[in-house]
């Protein structure tokens, strides 16, 4: 069993299809279980099983319930050499009901898990973690969706490379962006770009945003404090001061740290910048241009403008008295 894991958009499922078209011709049995999280939303967990199982044994299983389903899977597979794709996983009952054991399949097989939160890959093989681009990648897979080629198009690579750097690596946001571009006049990627300083692509929001729904209401707070006040700062300290808010901080930022919403680098807490943005996003979307109703201020100029028109309406509020943008 081998497991993919980080944070939304990085590739995983691109790496998973790669891997899976690369080896799936030394296997007679194989399966791919695309997007298991989106899945077992929309309908349950037995469905998931039946799609295995059917692709496995090639014929449409009798099965009502996820127990039944398990136990089919280890009665049929454990002699079987068989290869698994098991796509953005988010719970571990998911894992239970579909590779739950090493025993359950016959020698050679291999299980490859791709999920958000690395917690979910204690008892697998090995894990790898997805990186962000370098900026010669990000520039190259941002170019082949902007302009069907390997590099910008003349007079382009210089606001191609402010793109490039919004995006962080993110081949999500290259990819989105690159589409949303393509043959667009420089006077129009300048507009774009102006309009990304302000707010970012909603696409891109949304997909990240999937992390952060899955977490609890404690975790969402702190992931928010993090993203508005918080960014550069020791973990320590930052822990003993939500703490002090009734928060169980320092679980709460390794929970963070496991599903990809944070990273702590030398005892600093640091995130993607995409993620940031999102983070405020969410606090400001119910009200946009209206700080005053946010539950958090994270620049002095507007946390100066609600004070003086005293135009709170939301308690209680935080400020970025300590730590500004």
């Amino acid at each position: 069993m081998v497991g993919i894991w980080g944070m939304g958009g990085l590739g995983k499922t691109t790496a998973a299809k790669a891997i899976y078209n690369q080896i799936h011709p030394q296997f007679e049995f194989k399966s791919f279980l695309a997007d298991v999280r989106d899945a077992t939303s929309k309908h349950d967990l037995v469905d998931v099983q039946k799609k295995l199982i059917s692709d496995i044994l090639k014929k449409k299983p009798e099965i009502s319930y996820v127990d039944e389903g398990i136990g089919l899977i280890k009665q049929q597979f454990r002699h079987r050499k068989i290869l698994v794709i098991v796509d953005n996983i988010d719970k571990e009952e998911q894992l239970d009901a579909i590779v739950g054991s090493h025993d359950w399949f016959g020698l050679g097989s291999r299980i490859i898990i791709t999920t958000r939160d690395e917690r979910l890959l204690l008892n697998v093989n090995k894990k790898f973690q997805a990186k962000k681009m370098n900026e010669e990648e990000a520039l190259e897979l941002f170019s082949w969706h902007a302009f069907k080629n390997s590099c910008p198009d003349q007079g382009y690579l210089e606001v191609s490379e402010k793109v490039v750097s919004y995006c962080g690596g993110l081949p999500l946001s290259l990819e989105v962006l690159g589409s949303l571009l393509i043959k667009r006049s420089l006077a129009e990627w300048e507009s774009q770009l102006e309009e990304l300083g302000r707010y970012p692509d909603e696409n891109i929001v949304n997909r990240l945003r999937i992390s952060f729904d899955g977490l609890c209401r404690s975790e969402k707070a702190i992931f928010l404090d993090i993203s508005c006040f918080f960014i550069g700062e020791d973990k320590d300290y930052v822990a003993k001061r939500l703490d002090k808010c009734g928060f169980s901080a320092t679980i709460g930022i390794s929970v963070l740290c496991e599903r990809c919403l944070i990273t702590v680098e030398q005892n600093k807490l640091n995130k993607h910048d995409l993620l940031r943005e999102m983070a405020r996003v969410i606090i400001s979307e119910k009200s946009l241009g209206h700080p005053g109703k946010w539950s958090r201020l994270w620049n002095r100029q507007e946390a100066a403008e609600v004070l003086r028109n005293k135009s709170v309406s939301t308690f209680p509020i935080k400020f970025c008295i300590m730590h500004p943008a």
